[in-house]
């Protein structure tokens, strides 16, 4: 689950293209969310993101995947079965709908984190700044987290019409040039 889940929460790390929420209040106790959490901060899959995954970021995701009733429960069941790590996040199989998941999932990541994401994406790392790194961050603030996510959300579906799309797509031209997607 945990590369699922990674790759629900981030979609957009597959495109060529704050900070932590804070605790959202979930309904799954406090060992299982630290359980979760813990299992996400030491997965194999978290290694391969472009910053590391703290305790604070996995605590906000785990309380963002419990929120979900269906995954809270499979999670449970396997927690109350002794399961732990990779064993306890593949216990959920499939995360059903993306935009459900992804929504809570997303305020636990900062402009800087997204920007990572895409940066990473840049077919030539050597024209990859702070500058043009900034620039995306204070774009993608000036945007809003909202219209971030609908954006993204909207690339995953393939829509590029999206506003939020558009104005991603722009503010990522602008800031990293054309040429550094390809």
């Amino acid at each position: 689950m945990s590369k699922k889940l990674w790759v629900c929460a981030v979609p957009f790390a597959m495109f060529v293209l704050g900070s932590c929420g804070g605790d959202s209040g979930s309904n799954g106790g406090s060992e299982l969310k630290d359980a979760v959490a813990q299992a996400l901060v030491n997965s194999p899959d978290s290694g391969d993101l472009p910053f590391e995954v703290d305790t604070e970021l996995a605590g906000c995701m785990a309380s963002a995947v419990l929120d979900d009733p269906a995954m809270q429960e499979k999670l449970q069941t396997a927690f109350d079965e002794g399961k732990s790590g990779e064993d306890l996040l593949s216990s959920t199989g499939e995360l059903g709908s993306e935009e459900d998941i992804m929504r809570p999932m997303f305020s636990c990541f900062g402009s800087a984190q997204i920007v990572e994401f895409l940066a990473a994406e840049v077919e030539d790392q050597s024209t990859v700044t702070d500058e043009k790194k900034q620039c995306l961050v204070d774009e993608f603030d000036k945007m809003g987290k909202d219209t971030v996510l609908d954006g993204f959300l909207a690339f995953s579906t393939g829509d590029a019409s999206n506003d939020g799309a558009t104005k991603i797509t722009a503010a990522t031209i602008s800031c990293f040039g054309l040429e550094s997607f390809g």
